[in-house]
């Protein structure tokens, strides 16, 4: 599936991202990300963080239009 740049995807299923307390950052089931283009390569924008499709891609969807 090939994310859209500024479309938005749906968290499907709630994780946590982060390798100390100070960064822990807790994603909810229903959060939606942004997709941004950052240096070629288009990730999900999410809470603060950038987060790529390759390993992040099973927790999202495409919104659809609201």
């Amino acid at each position: 599936m090939s994310l859209v740049e500024g479309g938005r995807y749906e968290c499907l299923k709630g994780f946590v991202i982060g390798t100390s307390k100070a960064q822990i950052v807790q994603v909810a089931k229903g959060d939606v990300a942004v997709v941004k283009k950052v240096t070629g390569v288009k990730m999900y924008f999410v809470k603060d963080r950038y987060l790529p499709q390759t390993a992040y891609g099973q927790y999202f969807k495409k919104k659809e239009k609201e």
